[in-house]
Formats: structure tokens, sequence, C-alpha cells
């Protein structure tokens, strides 16, 4: 009797061990494929690393997801509550995959967010400003996930410098706004205030000196 009850269990595992390899096999390459599909916005090795994370822990937490969905998920409304509702980011161990597409992101905003400041605050100064800017400085930035609403996750708080002026009178602006980002990591919006403004007189006589160099010629 009690071998008959060993094999019984050999065969068991074995037969849920073939089905828990068939299952890895045949559906891993579908999760992977479909997350590849769907991460254009991410760069080669960032997707692929993402995508493998995802697929590791979707295809390991399987049947744990379906049983806090299915069955933990579905219980209270049965019992005249409401459904709970549990998603794959829930997941123990995805959280390691976030941190790879978030990294990823701050990455790609980082790479273009001083060219985003400039196009958005040229659009912002007064014409005079814009016809004697000396220059748009990116001080320092600090790119957060979840630092945003739902619908803009990424924020970039900044800190930059506008310089205006002629004939030895520079005027150095200082600024700090927030230039937010959609989750593929396009601008969505931006806002910033003066912190405050110095005046640089270093070149004035240079550049009295040189006006009336210019009325003397005349």
């Amino acid at each position: 009797m009690r071998l008959i009850v060993f094999l019984l269990v050999v065969w068991l595992s074995c037969f849920v061990g073939f089905v828990e390899i068939g299952g890895r096999f045949s559906e891993a390459p579908m999760v992977y494929d479909r997350c590849i599909n769907g991460f254009a916005y991410l760069d080669v090795a960032s997707k692929e690393q993402y995508c493998s994370c995802k697929t590791d822990v979707l295809i390991s937490k399987r049947y744990e997801y379906m049983w806090d969905k299915y069955v933990w998920g579905s219980l209270p409304s049965f019992l005249g509550g409401k459904e709970k509702s549990f998603k794959v980011s829930d997941l123990p161990g995805f959280h390691q995959c976030v941190a790879i597409e978030q990294r990823a992101v701050k990455e790609k905003i980082g790479s273009h967010l001083e060219s985003d400041m400039r196009e958005q605050v040229v659009k912002w100064l007064p014409r005079q400003t814009r016809q004697n800017l000396r220059g748009i400085i990116l001080r320092r930035y600090e790119i957060n996930a979840d630092g945003g609403d739902g619908m803009r996750p990424y924020v970039a708080d900044v800190y930059f410098t506008v310089s205006d002026g002629g004939f030895g009178l520079i005027k150095h602006t200082e600024y700090q706004g927030k230039f937010y980002y959609y989750r593929d990591g396009k601008p969505a919006g931006s806002e910033w205030a003066s912190t405050g403004s110095h005046i640089n007189a270093d070149g004035l006589f240079e550049g009295v000196k040189r006006v009336m160099d210019l009325f003397g010629e005349n």
C-alpha cells in the first residue's frame, strides 16, 4: 500500500512538473513578445531587461495571481461586499521590473530635458528679453517617478537661469520650476517662477567705451 501511495505521489509530482515546464515553454514567449511590442518607448536594452523581468514574475507567480484575483478578489462580492481588484504590479517581485522601466524613462527624459526647457522658456519670454537674450542655463535638476498626477507620472524639478542685456549690463534671473512628463517620457506641461535676479556690470566700462567709439566715428 505504501508503495502504491509512493508511486502515486511520484507520478503526480512528475505530471505537475511536466505541466509546469510545458506551461513555461509555451506561455513565456507569448508574454515576452506582447511586452516587447507594447513598450516601444524604451531603448532596446532596457526593454529586453524589463520584459524578461516581467515575464519571469508573471510566469512564476501566475497561480498566486489567479488565486488572488479570482478567489480572494471575488469572495467579498459573494458576501455582499465590494470586489477587490488585484493588479499585476501587486505581485511580489514586480517592483524590480517597475524600477527598470522608471530608470530607463528618467534617463530618456534627462537626455532632452535641457532642450525641452529652453523651448518652453523661450516661448514665454517677453519680446525685449528674447531680443537681448544671452543664454538659458540649466543649473541642476532632479527627475522623480510618481511625482506628478496619474496621467503625468514623471516630474523634473529644475533650476535654471535666464540672462539678457547688453553693453556690459547683464541681468541674470533665477527660476525654479517643474516639467511634467507622460509615462513614455514625452513632455506633458510645465510651470516655473522666478526666485530672484541680479545685475552683472563687469562689462559696463567696455560697453560704454564701445558706444562712445561708435558715436565718435560718426
